[in-house]
């Protein structure tokens, strides 16, 4: 039997995504995902959570719906079923969390707090357009040399060249290596 990620593989090939590590969202996902990202922030406000790293009250309606979306992305591209909303402190995909940027220029970003055996994935994209850019366990992205002390909200700031590719993960996922 072929496991199911290995079909959108195939099916993603046939619709012209050589690098097979893109992802398309409905306009459903796309509204289903922006909803989960909408009662976030409403139930962080309700309950006096306050907005932390790139988000703030300026910009936290949008980094809550722009994470969801990736999250979303994650999820289709990987096979796996997303809770939404989900819980706060838990994992966003099944087991793995997703870091979003909208820019393909940017690094994946690990906190000190982040679980070390948690893998995280790194998402770029915007408006229903995804890359999977790739990923890494916290633990080895947690390196002195990844550390950005003077960043706003200090933290690890991981190059794409030193993530696991996004290929190679969705083989260990399919695999039940990861």
């Amino acid at each position: 039997m072929i496991p199911a990620a290995r079909i959108v593989s195939v099916m993603n090939a046939v619709d012209g995504d050589i690098s097979m590590n893109k992802v398309t969202l409905t306009q459903y996902e796309m509204v289903t995902a922006a909803m989960a990202g909408v009662f976030r922030h409403v139930e962080n406000m309700a309950n006096g959570v306050k907005d932390r790293h790139c988000a703030n009250e300026k910009n936290g309606w949008q980094v809550h719906i722009d994470g969801a979306l990736a999250e979303c992305a994650l999820a289709k591209w990987i096979d796996r079923y997303w809770e939404g909303k989900g819980t706060r402190g838990g994992s966003d995909v099944g087991p793995y969390d997703v870091r979003h940027a909208i820019s393909d220029n940017l690094r994946l970003i690990i906190h000190d707090y982040d679980p070390d055996q948690r893998i995280f994935f790194f998402v770029t994209g915007s408006n229903g357009q995804y890359t999977v850019q790739g990923g890494i366990r916290a633990i080895d992205g947690k390196k002195k040399q990844y550390w950005w002390a003077d960043a706003p909200s200090p933290a690890y700031f991981i190059p794409k060249d030193r993530l696991i590719s996004a290929e190679q993960l969705r083989d260990l996922i399919v695999s039940g290596d990861a």
